[in-house]
């Protein structure tokens, strides 16, 4: 992988807190949002699988190193349920974690929540490029991933724009 010249401009700071805190909120939130929808929940569920495929299929096709000076994530919850042995470090291109707030705010049909999402996606992205555990690539290709995987499942499966005005 050739140098990431925003990568260097600061060095790695351990925020996996911060990280977690806002990608838990926000999983939360949507939740709660989508799940009073059955619709717009198998939508979401049906696009979360197709940008997953994605992300498994570019790990495969785009092997890379950790970035230099990466700082592990400490995912509480991974920790509790898979591992404890400080996680992953080769599971980078592109973000899961900025990708999957960048689909729920395409997803999610309430304005305020909706923008909510959007800080929330940007304000993952900056801690992810902070603790180093991702090259600026991997965080750049994510909303396109996740906008990809949207699309694509309004296409095969429904926009969930057809949601029933009652269900809202």
């Amino acid at each position: 992988m050739p140098p990431d010249p925003l990568l260097a401009l600061f060095p790695p700071t351990d925020v996996s807190d911060e990280i977690f805190f806002t990608l838990y909120l926000f999983i939360i939130l949507t939740v709660i949002y989508v799940i009073r929808k059955p619709r717009l929940l198998l939508f979401a569920l049906q696009a979360y699988g197709l940008m997953m495929t994605m992300r498994f299929i570019t790990l495969f096709l785009v092997p890379l190193d950790a970035p230099p000076g990466i700082v592990t994530l400490r995912d509480p919850m991974a920790r509790i349920f898979f591992y404890e042995d400080g996680g992953i470090t080769k599971d980078l291109f592109f973000s899961g974690h900025a990708a999957t707030l960048f689909l729920f705010f395409f997803i999610v049909e309430n304005v305020a929540l909706k923008y909510s999402i959007l800080i929330g996606a940007i304000v993952l992205s900056v801690l992810l490029l902070t603790i180093h555990t991702h090259y600026s690539y991997d965080v750049l290709a994510a909303p396109l991933f996740a906008y990809a995987a949207y699309k694509i499942t309004g296409k095969v499966f429904g926009s969930p724009a057809y949601v029933d005005p009652k269900l809202k």
